[in-house]
């Protein structure tokens, strides 16, 4: 498994989510921790999408080993497009993989 950092998006029918096909959120990792809105596993009950989502708030997650990464340590967007390409979502051209950093 790789571990990386990768920013959150939500949605009304999920929640919080990060836009990859296959990962799994480590627990204690959300960043940046704010009073009232993001604590150290998630969002406070009753925050506002809006505004956890306008502190751009990131989690450390395990991504599948086959993830392809580029030369930088990204997770290269050809090759995942080709891995899913029957994929309704991540098999599109237009799909962009979020950017992941190292979680240190």
């Amino acid at each position: 498994m790789l571990k990386k950092r990768l920013p959150l998006a939500h949605s009304t029918l999920t929640g919080y989510y990060v836009d990859v096909p296959s990962y799994r959120m480590l627990p204690d990792t959300w960043l940046p921790i704010t009073p009232g809105l993001i604590y150290k596993d998630g969002a406070f009950a009753g925050a506002a999408p809006a505004a956890v989502l306008a502190l751009s708030p990131s989690v450390v997650c395990e991504l599948p080993a086959e993830t392809p990464l580029d030369d930088l340590g990204k997770i290269d967007q050809r090759p995942l497009q080709k891995m899913y390409a029957t994929h309704p979502r991540f098999g599109k051209p237009d799909y962009v993989p979020p950017v992941a950093t190292d979680p240190t």
